[in-house]
């Protein structure tokens, strides 16, 4: 699967936007999008990369204060089976609650959850176990009880692994041997679009 990396792709549109992640998720060989989100101060969930906007620390400002795109006004503009990688960027768990009240108005999107914090994602599948969650990593991962909660990892495509689960190779930006074998998070997704056909 060719999973396009916060919406990047040949479109000209700014990563982590409405507009990149609609408009990615038109192409035939894009299987999927991955983005990042962050809780404001009023606990409106956005997506950013950075925890700073503009140099406002998102979750110390306000939304009216910034200019982000809210995951609900995306997710609401997704008309796809395809996946669906939201990442969790936050590290206090307070955004679980809040993330879930906006998801759960969503049951026909495909949502995987992945986050390179356990904490956040042990305590998501103890609350909500329905979802896909997995955890980024950027070097071997061989942690069998941490794992045993996991559906999938998310591996730096530069680093070895080995497991039973599905796995998610990022940022692969250049075309590589078997493709066709992995699934893949890249910002040039057009790159493989003749390796997915």
């Amino acid at each position: 699967m060719i999973i396009s990396h916060r919406g990047n792709d040949k479109h000209g549109f700014k990563e982590n936007t409405k507009k990149a992640i609609i408009s990615t998720l038109k192409n035939d060989y894009v299987s999927g999008v991955e983005f990042d989100i962050r809780m404001t101060k009023d606990k409106k969930i956005v997506l950013s990369h950075s925890p700073l906007y503009k140099d406002r620390i998102i979750c110390l400002t306000n939304y009216k204060d910034l200019h982000l795109d809210l995951l609900k006004n995306v997710l609401n503009g997704i008309k796809s089976k395809k996946i669906i990688i939201i990442e969790i960027k936050d590290y206090d768990i307070s955004i679980i609650p809040v993330l879930y009240k906006i998801l759960k108005n969503f049951p026909n999107l495909n949502i995987y959850i992945h986050s390179f914090h356990y904490h956040i994602l042990k305590e998501w599948k103890d609350k909500y176990p329905s979802y896909k969650i997995g955890l980024i990593k950027m070097g071997f991962f061989n942690d069998d009880k941490k794992e045993n909660i996991l559906d999938f990892l998310s591996i730096y495509y530069k680093n070895s692994y080995s497991t039973d689960k599905e796995v998610f190779l990022w940022t692969v930006n250049s075309v590589i041997k078997d493709i066709q074998k992995v699934n893949i998070i890249t910002d040039k997704p057009y790159l493989f679009k003749f390796t997915t056909e």
